[in-house]
């Protein structure tokens, strides 16, 4: 009999992840604070025709009104709170001298225009201030609310032509400036934090959402300003989940014979976690013991002897690559992953049910509950008669099964029998998997199961509980060697 393992010490090997003990009942949640890098943008910009769904102009020439003349960066008042940070990148103004004419071009790969804010053709071309200076990438801090936003371009003189003759090219007054542009990144943001959308207000219009009017990314976002015209991006983030304890409450008498049923290996599942940002937030399950994870099955047998030959049905199963060789690793994703078979329904060969003898699905599965829906908070359980969720991905090691049926006695006898184990990963997942809890133990075979989110279908705003159901590798107890654990998720 192991004993449950105690988790309560940070887990350096991921960013972003949060842990927490998972074994029967949660005993602790350790939060690790990490950031979140987007990394940057050189990619050349498209500069507008003309400002983008204004829907009132500044109405007067020289900075007039709300944000001519000026990108201001802000994060929206409702996010959650902490240290934002933001990089500049492509630094352009879309007009270029093409064969004598000036006309819209797309901006140069490098993210510098010639010709912008008067760089090479000064001083006709007038002048912008850049915080940070034009070509400084490195991050600056933009807090929460209005007071918090940084004016990140600032027209201060238009072009020569705008309100007289070009001193060069000799054509204008056109009143009409210049366009610049500038690429602004969320780089990096709480761990609480995760990036939602961007609104664009051009002068004193109204909020539009992505595309326009800040062309058609979202982070990096796209901003454009010239002497009469300007535009202010709001940065929306929206509270990331959070993983919180739960209490199992099984076994109780609330819907027999399910809650009652026996989960004799629940120390199997050593930790919970979640990793990556936005909606590429993935939900950990760790797998530790003696034998390798059992995925599911992936045939049934049958010893029909006469008048019927033996029988094969072979299932989709995405085997473990490698298995039984000296790699010790390997990785599956899908939507979801191929476990076997999974139809509870009577198979045309008779009792072929991929279940344990408590009735309960061999592959590993997720089973949730929407607490703000579901007047019973335990309500989607497998106890209750959920329905389970089969992982988006699994790294380490893991293995099928077999399942035999004997219609030569009478009743007919049926079986299941793990396939061998493959070679001792001990506690290294490979790939893009997340290595266990350090203090988790050492049974000598170790899974990384994981559940995208996205893909889970949550409510924002909405909290979750989630029970995760696995079963070992050697199944050689009474109804069955099954771990069960559970967490909440506030999403």
């Amino acid at each position: 009999m192991r004993l449950m393992p105690t988790f309560h010490s940070s887990f350096p090997d991921a960013r972003a992840v949060r842990t927490a003990l998972a074994a029967g009942a949660v005993a602790g949640l350790v939060v690790i604070a990490a950031c979140t890098d987007a990394g940057t943008s050189s990619k050349a910009l498209t500069a507008p025709a003309g400002p983008r769904t204004a829907t009132t102009s500044s109405g007067t020439e020289g900075h007039g009104n709300g944000n001519a003349a000026h990108v201001v960066v802000c994060v929206d008042a409702s996010s959650p709170s902490g240290t934002y940070k933001f990089r500049n990148s492509g630094w352009n103004n879309h007009t270029a001298l093409v064969n004598g004419f000036w006309s819209g071009s797309p901006f140069f790969a490098g993210g510098d225009d010639p010709g912008d804010g008067g760089d090479a053709l000064a001083p006709n071309n007038g002048s912008t201030v850049w915080t940070p200076a034009k070509g400084d990438n490195s991050e600056y801090i933009v807090t929460p609310g209005d007071a918090g936003c940084v004016t990140v371009l600032d027209r201060t003189a238009p072009s020569a032509h705008y309100s007289g003759e070009d001193p060069v090219y000799h054509f204008g007054p056109d009143h009409q400036d210049d366009w610049q542009a500038i690429n602004v990144t969320a780089s990096t943001f709480p761990s609480t934090a995760q990036y939602d959308h961007t609104d664009c207000l051009m002068d004193d219009g109204v909020v539009d959402p992505q595309p326009t009017p800040c062309g058609n990314t979202n982070n990096p976002t796209r901003a454009f300003a010239n002497y009469d015209h300007g535009t202010k991006i709001t940065f929306v983030f929206t509270q990331a989940p959070v993983l919180t304890e739960c209490t199992l409450g099984y076994p109780d008498s609330s819907h027999l014979p399910q809650s009652n049923a026996a989960f004799n290996e629940s120390e199997v599942l050593t930790g919970f976690g979640l990793s990556g940002s936005g909606g590429s937030r993935i939900l950990h399950a760790w797998y530790t013991d003696e034998h390798a994870l059992t995925l599911g099955v992936d045939s049934v047998f049958v010893n029909n002897k006469n008048p019927t030959p033996d029988q094969g049905y072979h299932y989709t199963f995405d085997n473990m690559a490698g298995n039984m060789t000296s790699t010790l690793t390997a990785g599956i994703t899908g939507s979801p992953v191929n476990v076997g078979r999974t139809s509870t329904a009577s198979a045309p060969i008779g009792l072929a049910n991929p279940m344990d003898g408590a009735g309960r699905l061999l592959a590993p599965g997720l089973y949730l509950t929407d607490l703000n829906t579901n007047p019973n908070p335990r309500g989607g359980d497998w106890q209750q008669g959920g329905t389970p969720i089969f992982p988006s991905a699994v790294y380490g090691t893991w293995k099928g099964a077999i399942i035999t049926i004997d219609n030569t006695k009478n009743p007919p006898a049926t079986s299941l029998t793990p396939r061998a184990d493959p070679s001792k990963n001990h506690k290294v997942v490979g790939g893009a998997g997340i290595n266990p809890p350090s203090t988790a133990w050492d049974g000598g075979y170790s899974s990384d199961i994981q559940w995208s989110l996205s893909s889970l279908g949550l409510t924002s705003g909405h909290a979750y509980r989630a029970q995760i159901i696995v079963h070992d590798g050697d199944q050689n107890k009474t109804g069955g060697d099954v771990g069960q654990a559970c967490i909440n998720i506030q999403n």
